[in-house]
């Protein structure tokens, strides 16, 4: 009898344990995937806000690609206002998924990129994979994508972390920025 229990409980307690360890799993997965899509959306956003709104690719928007030229010195008088009074502009900046590599990492889909020039810089690595899946152009899950909206741009990120068990979980973060003038 005393046997009997002792297995009852044991067995009450791992199966409690193992909930506690999927849930904590989970919930690192989660908290991963959010900073993950926070650090990229944070970073994104204050780059477009320096942006010029004319210079913004808003014509072919709504998409997973955007471009604009960011405000930048190009004179070298410490501002990026010429004496006219004019935004001086830096070189066209594009954000979109790496499915060229072109960084030469070996992440594609999974990873969004920002490039200028001839420099790139990596935003997040955790794109859905499923996210290089289109239909018109258009893709089934939007891992990047952004759309104009009230002279502004709304961009959304989603990100993917996976558990021990391989479950996936995803973080979407969407921000609203306007451009400078």
């Amino acid at each position: 009898m005393a046997t009997a229990m002792l297995t009852t409980v044991m067995g009450v307690f791992i199966g409690l344990s193992v909930g506690i360890a999927r849930t904590s799993g989970a919930q690192r997965s989660t908290i991963a995937a959010a900073e993950e899509a926070r650090g990229a959306v944070q970073t994104l956003v204050a780059r477009v806000r320096g942006a010029s709104a004319a210079s913004v690719n808003t014509a072919a928007l709504p998409g997973d690609v955007l471009r604009f030229r960011p405000a930048a010195d190009t004179n070298g008088d410490g501002t990026a206002v010429d004496v006219n009074g004019r935004l001086e502009l830096g070189a066209e900046v594009t954000v979109q998924p790496d499915t060229a590599d072109v960084n030469r990492d070996g992440l594609t889909v999974t990873q969004l990129i920002m490039t200028q020039g001839r420099s790139t810089r990596v935003l997040c690595n955790t794109l859905p994979p499923d996210s290089a899946n289109k239909t018109n152009g258009v893709p089934l899950v939007r891992g990047f994508w952004v759309t104009p909206r009230n002279g502004g741009l709304e961009i959304t990120i989603q990100t993917e972390a996976r558990d021990g068990r391989q479950q996936p979980f995803r973080v979407a973060l969407t921000e609203f920025v306007t451009p400078r003038n």
